[in-house]
C-alpha cells in the first residue's frame, strides 16, 4: 500500500468513525429529549391547566374526582378525533385532551353522556381509572365535581366495569337520551360492587383503552347532580 493509499485510508476510517460516534451522540439526545417531552406532557397531562378558565380553553367542562389525578378541563370536537392528540390548547400532543363525546350536549343536560380519555402512565389522563377496579379503592374516592359553563354538579361514583368498546349500550351516542341501558349495564355489574345511588340522576360515564392491543375499556360510571 503506497503512502497516499494509507493516508487515504487513515481518513477514510477516521470520518466514519466521527460519523457513527456523531450518530450515536445525536440518537442519545434525541432519546433523551423525547423522554423529555414524554414526561413534560405527563405533567401537562395532570393538572397542567389549571391557570386557565374554561373560556381560555373553550371547554365545556372541568373534571375534578377528589383525592385523585382526575382534574382536566373536558373539550369537545366535531367528531371523536379531533382531540385524540390535540390538547386544550390546541397543541399537538400525544396524550391529548380528556373530552366529551361529539354528539353529547355540551351543557351535559343528556340523561347520559360519555367522556373519553387516553389511558396514560404514572396514573395520568385516565390512566387513573385504573384503580377504581378496587371496589375497596372506588368507595374512598367516590365524590368529585363537574363544572360545566353553568354551574357546578356534584358527582357520584357508582361502579366501575371493563367491557368492548364495541358495546353499543354504553357507547352507542343515540343513548344520550335513555338511561335504562346503562342502568342495566351497572345491575349487571353487582357481583364487583356497586354504589347506593339516585336511578333518577343523570349518568356519565369515563371512559379509557384498557392497553393499546385490546378493544377492551376501562369505564366507570357516576351520577351527577
Amino acid at each position: 500500500m503506497s503512502k497516499y493509499e494509507s493516508v487515504a485510508y487513515f481518513l477514510i476510517n477516521k470520518t466514519i468513525n466521527i460519523i457513527i460516534t456523531s450518530s450515536i451522540v445525536i440518537m442519545f439526545l434525541l432519546g433523551g429529549y423525547c423522554f423529555y417531552m414524554q414526561e413534560r406532557q405527563l405533567d401537562q397531562a395532570g393538572a397542567g391547566y389549571l391557570g386557565y378558565t374554561l373560556d381560555e380553553l373553550g371547554a365545556v367542562g372541568w373534571i375534578d374526582i377528589d383525592h385523585t389525578n382526575i382534574n382536566h378541563p373536558i373539550m369537545q370536537g366535531k367528531n371523536n378525533g379531533e382531540y385524540l392528540n390535540k390538547n386544550p390548547l390546541g397543541q399537538f400532543s400525544l396524550s391529548g385532551s380528556i373530552f366529551l363525546d361529539a354528539s353529547a350536549s355540551s351543557d351535559f343536560s343528556d340523561p347520559y353522556s360519555v367522556i373519553y380519555g387516553h389511558h396514560m402512565d404514572k396514573g395520568k389522563m385516565f390512566g387513573a381509572l385504573d384503580a377504581y377496579k378496587d371496589f375497596q379503592y372506588l368507595k374512598k374516592h367516590a365524590k368529585g365535581h363537574l363544572k360545566t359553563r353553568k354551574k357546578t354538579l356534584t358527582v357520584h361514583i357508582i361502579t366501575c366495569i371493563e367491557a368492548d368498546g364495541t358495546d353499543q349500550n354504553i357507547f352507542d351516542g343515540s343513548s344520550h337520551q335513555d338511561t335504562q341501558a346503562i342502568l342495566h349495564v351497572i345491575d349487571a355489574n353487582k357481583k364487583n360492587g356497586v354504589m347506593p345511588f339516585d336511578r333518577t340522576k343523570k349518568i356519565i360515564a369515563l371512559a379509557t383503552c384498557n392497553d393499546v392491543t385490546s378493544t377492551k375499556r376501562i369505564i366507570v360510571f357516576a351520577s351527577i347532580d
